[in-house]
């Protein structure tokens, strides 16, 4: 999928040069586009060139895209989807909401001199700025660009009802989406009201998470791209469709409590597992797994991406780790024909079993492999089970399934089992 990054005000495309290559390790391709005036030229430009930009690189996408707008921008990527409709497969909003119809594109600060500079920090003190240290500060505050009055103070054009059925993903950093949904419900926001389908994701940063959060952020932007979740005409109605939101963190010192409470609300996973079979470390019979699971997370020695809800309670996870660190499953018919060695391995998937069918384990996974690319990358194998043509019990399913792993570009390679294959794919370093 081809993401679209649109800055908010002050910015330059190179906003989004720590975003991209988490984009582009999870298999996206992630263009940010230049705006003129804020970047590129003309320095005098009007909202309608960078409406014009906007549609140029979504004209310029070989497929559909994902227009993401941060802040003001958040407009940009709205207008996107009103004049192309069928070529914008999903608007992603960043700490931002969309003018309407006939309002000023940006009007919350002061012009000088036929420009509106950046206003210091003082109207950002508070959730905006707060994870945001003094050197990011400079750098930003340095960088910021003028934006051209002509731009803050052009009045915004939406024309094509047809904007209101494409899908949006709005994530939330210095709001919860527990209040953007109560904006939206309460008609505060009249675009977002009327919108038939939207997903909200929370991120922990302040408004600007791309330079706080890069990785996490890029999670969430690739979890909103797949799949396409574009309702069909029969299923679209009046009432928005508001999913759970996600937030994903890596197993450690500081989650493991998060973890253990997951583990023991499931009865210690197949009968008292605690996810340590896979683990090297592990012998058979051994009389307390949670201890020992507990000692390789605080040695570093075990990963997985934890998926927690909106209420911040686990619900899932993907584990992960180095060949020396997992077994995989299969072992025996895996060594007859190995295939090239992989750094990392993907041996376990699980979901709280009153959660399952709502994209955890999707979730999961796209967290493992950010966490992976970040880590350095490489290449990747895990050994999973088809469904194609049978029906198989989620509960069986701890490796996830194969078609779920060719959805992130993994490739089958040889069978290991009636429906088990090794799957593989190459990481980037992000």
């Amino acid at each position: 999928m081809d993401f679209l990054l649109i800055a908010g005000l002050w910015l330059d495309g190179s906003a989004w040069d720590a975003v991209v290559p988490h984009l582009r390790a999870l298999g996206h391709q992630a263009v940010p586009v230049w705006l003129p005036g804020q970047g590129a030229p003309p320095a005098t430009a009007t909202l309608a060139d960078q409406h014009a930009a906007v549609l140029a690189a979504v004209d310029a996408a070989a497929s559909s895209v994902v227009v993401v707008g941060h802040s003001a921008a958040c407009t940009l990527a709205w207008m996107a989807a009103d004049a192309r409709p069928d070529k914008v497969a999903r608007v992603a909003m960043i700490g931002g909401f969309p003018s309407g119809d006939g309002e000023v594109y940006a009007d919350s600060f002061e012009l000088a001199d036929g420009v509106m500079p950046f206003p210091g920090w003082g109207p950002f003190d508070g959730p905006d700025s707060a994870d945001l240290d003094e050197q990011q500060r400079r750098r930003i505050a340095g960088a910021a660009i003028p934006v051209p009055a002509a731009v803050a103070k052009g009045v915004v054009h939406l024309r094509d009802e047809r904007r209101f059925d494409v899908p949006l993903t709005l994530i939330c950093p210095e709001f919860s989406p527990a209040q953007a949904r109560e904006w939206i419900d309460g008609g505060e926001v009249p675009e977002l009201s009327k919108a038939r389908h939207i997903d909200y994701a929370d991120i922990e940063s302040g408004h600007w998470p791309m330079f706080t959060r890069p990785a996490e952020l890029a999670g969430l932007l690739a979890g909103a791209a797949l799949p396409d979740r574009r309702p069909s005409p029969a299923s679209r109605s009046a009432s928005p469709l508001k999913r759970a939101p996600y937030t994903i963190r890596p197993l450690d010192a500081s989650t493991w409590d998060a973890f253990a409470e997951l583990v023991e609300r499931n009865n210690g996973i197949y009968g008292g597992c605690w996810c340590v079979a896979f683990h090297s470390a592990y012998q058979r019979g051994i009389s307390d797994p949670r201890t020992l699971k507990e000692q390789l997370v605080r040695a570093g020695h075990a990963h997985a991406a934890l998926v927690f809800d909106e209420k911040g309670l686990a619900q899932g996870w993907c584990q992960y780790g180095s060949s020396d660190e997992l077994r995989l499953r299969h072992g025996r018919e895996y060594r007859k024909d190995p295939p090239p060695p992989a750094r990392w391995r993907i041996t376990c998937v699980f979901v709280d079993n009153r959660h399952r069918g709502q994209g955890i384990a999707r979730a999961g996974l796209e967290g493992a492999l950010a966490q992976i690319a970040a880590a350095g990358g490489g290449l990747v194998e895990a050994i999973s089970e088809t469904t194609t043509g049978r029906e198989a019990q989620s509960r069986f399913l701890f490796s996830a399934t194969v078609e779920l792993f060719e959805q992130y570009g993994f490739a089958r390679g040889r069978q290991v089992g009636k429906h088990a294959w090794i799957v593989s794919r190459d990481i980037d370093q992000a």
